[in-house]
């Protein structure tokens, strides 16, 4: 089912090498003297190097993400697998941002504190845990 991807993705990905290859072209082919002005060949073969990678560029994204999809569609979701049902009760914890976490934090350290000072556990006036 995938191999239907594998040939557009090869021959984009071939074009986006012929793309640099015209974009380098002028340069590594010394289309134009050194420290002059570029002539009409090597304005054109720089620009069209330019547009073919950018269609072939937009070419592969639009496979690749096809392929994504696909792979999407054929593949169960991680979350979906993992849990066995929805009516047994979760044992995690809803997700919270720092600042509730932080509060939780504070309240348990102060019952925690309260508790010790108030039945003179072990803790209790020690200075220390």
């Amino acid at each position: 089912m995938m191999s239907k991807y594998l040939w557009p993705i090869t021959t984009l990905g071939l074009v986006l090498l012929m793309g640099v290859a015209l974009l380098a072209a002028p340069f590594g082919l010394h289309f134009f003297a050194q420290g002059h002005h570029w002539n009409r060949a090597t304005y054109w073969t720089f620009w069209t190097g330019a547009g073919v990678i950018v269609v072939a560029a937009i070419g592969l994204y639009g496979w690749t993400s096809g392929v994504g999809e696909e792979a999407r569609r054929i593949l169960p979701p991680k979350e979906e697998a993992a849990s066995p049902s929805k009516d047994a009760p979760s044992e995690t914890p809803a997700p919270m941002n720092g600042d509730e976490a932080l509060q939780q934090l504070a309240r348990a350290v102060l019952r925690d504190l309260n508790q010790r000072l108030g039945d003179g556990g072990t803790g209790a006036g020690a200075g220390g845990v």
